[in-house]
């Protein structure tokens, strides 16, 4: 199925939203320039100017498995101040095919074409993100909730090697990045490039905490568990917090809340006990009554649920032990 250029820009824009970011068009025509605000207000924003194209089998005698983008007529010049991109999406597997764009640039051939495996794009629709080498290109590709994490290591993901070492060290790379949520600390320490170091710590930090996510959200069937809200505003939520002694990733100890009841838990506004009650803290209350800033507090308790909606299978339910050490460490009254 190919789009218009239109829906491939709501694609990317729907890629930043999962990723758990803000994103403003500063130019809608093609290629597009979009600002990818930081994840706090204090954190810088990102300018890309993304240049994007269906990624399509294109019949023929093309090998079945290979799958490209044709930019013929295309304008592959990088402007100042943004960061190129360079895409294929593919509306099936439903990921990104990225390519290095300096590569690329204002190439002379009369029908420019760039190439990346099926199985490349169904890899990353998996696992986050895969990736292969063409030619001595790392082409990446990478499922929506992996695309901010894509353009900000841009960079450092399509970063050349020269020679027979760099391309050794080229498919070595690759193949941890299609591998980077099993890389365990030995593996990463044992890549030669601090850069490429660097963006693997980042990538598996980011597959666990969106493995974390997915498991969370499909267990409360993505809606959150103090008032049932979707609308696609609901977050994995640590019960016990990631920097705490014993805190886990595993869904036992997570649970699906709205932006608004998270943002709660996490200043101890709203809890649950071991029985899974909610509760609203009197002492919080009482605390923002005396500043005068209490407005609501009607409403926002009429607007929960006496129990957590808790998932169907027990192993998936907050752990009792952890709602416990929860409300202890967040000093709960």
């Amino acid at each position: 199925m190919t789009l218009k250029k239109a829906d491939l820009l709501a694609r990317v824009q729907s890629a930043v939203r999962s990723s758990g970011r803000r994103v403003l068009i500063l130019r809608g025509s093609h290629p597009f320039q979009l600002r990818i605000l930081g994840a706090a207000p204090q954190d810088p924003a990102v300018d890309v100017d993304v240049y994007i194209w269906n990624c399509t089998h294109g019949g023929g005698n093309r090998a079945a498995d290979e799958y490209r983008l044709q930019v013929t007529g295309a304008d592959l010049e990088a402007r100042a101040l943004a960061t190129p991109l360079l895409l294929g999406w593919h509306e099936d597997a439903h990921v990104f095919a990225a390519f290095d764009f300096y590569k690329h640039e204002r190439q002379a051939s009369k029908s420019p074409s760039m190439q990346v495996k099926i199985g490349t794009m169904q890899e990353a629709a998996k696992h986050g993100i895969a990736a292969q080498v063409k030619e001595n290109e790392i082409v990446v590709a990478v499922r929506p909730d992996f695309f901010v994490e894509y353009a900000t290591n841009r960079d450092k993901l399509h970063k050349p090697g020269t020679g027979l070492a760099g391309t050794a060290a080229n498919a070595d790379f690759a193949t941890k990045l299609s591998n980077v949520r099993a890389l365990s600390d030995s593996d990463i320490d044992a890549v030669p490039d601090a850069e490429r170091r660097e963006v693997l710590v980042t990538l598996r930090k980011k597959y666990r905490a969106s493995d974390f996510r997915d498991r969370v959200l499909t267990a409360y069937g993505n809606e959150c568990a103090m008032c049932g809200t979707q609308l696609r505003l609901v977050e994995a939520a640590h019960i016990l917090p990631v920097q705490a002694p014993g805190s886990t990733d595993g869904t036992d100890n997570g649970v699906a809340l709205c932006s608004l009841h998270h943002t709660a838990f996490d200043a101890s506004l709203v809890s649950f006990d071991e029985r899974y009650r909610v509760e609203v803290s009197r002492v919080a209350i009482a605390e923002l009554a005396a500043k005068r800033l209490h407005g609501g507090a009607t409403q926002f308790r009429a607007g929960l649920r006496p129990s957590l909606q808790v998932p169907v299978s027990p192993a998936d339910r907050p752990l009792p032990r952890l709602v416990r050490l929860s409300r202890q460490l967040r000093g709960w009254r």
